[in-house]
């Protein structure tokens, strides 16, 4: 299940909301422990599908200068989601959500436009990818990026 809305109920204000719903569920998948060579047989969840995500953006927008200022929050809610068929549970990444800011000025003529920015505002920390390889004893974290800042220039010369 997938659905999106979008609105804007006042004069310079935005708001879009999704959501994803999901039963990945692969029935009787059978795997071999390293250790004790018996096969057990279970159903799993697919890999890199959480049951659920939701995201969001609000912004507002109003003249200035002859421009336009906006500012925006955004975030992405991520259920949790698994790395390997076999579910293995240091394969396994807990429900993380990751919020962005952005304020920026966009000139009267929409040529140029100057922002400055926040991704991962609060700083979650949150594996992107893993790579178990338990039967060596150890495991390959991919992490998300932690918070980090920046100032965006642009000039559309057309």
């Amino acid at each position: 299940f997938e659905a999106e809305f979008t609105t804007s109920p006042w004069q310079g204000w935005e708001f879009l909301f999704g959501v994803s719903a999901l039963d990945t569920t692969v029935q009787d998948i059978t795997s071999v422990s390293f250790f004790t060579d018996v096969p057990t047989t279970r159903d799993r969840e697919m890999v890199l599908a959480p049951d659920l995500e939701l995201n969001g953006l609000g912004r507002y927008e109003w003249p200035l200068f002859g421009g336009m200022m906006a500012v925006q929050g955004d975030f992405h809610y991520v259920g949790e989601q698994f790395f390997d068929i076999a579910n293995n549970p240091i394969a396994t990444e807990s429900s993380y959500v990751v919020g962005n800011a952005r304020l920026a000025y966009t000139s009267g003529d929409q040529r140029w436009q100057a922002a400055l920015w926040v991704k991962n505002l609060a700083d979650t920390e949150y594996r992107s990818y893993v790579i178990p390889v338990t039967s060596l004893g150890f495991t390959q974290n991919m992490y998300g990026r932690p918070r980090w800042f920046g100032v965006t220039m642009s000039y559309q010369w057309d």
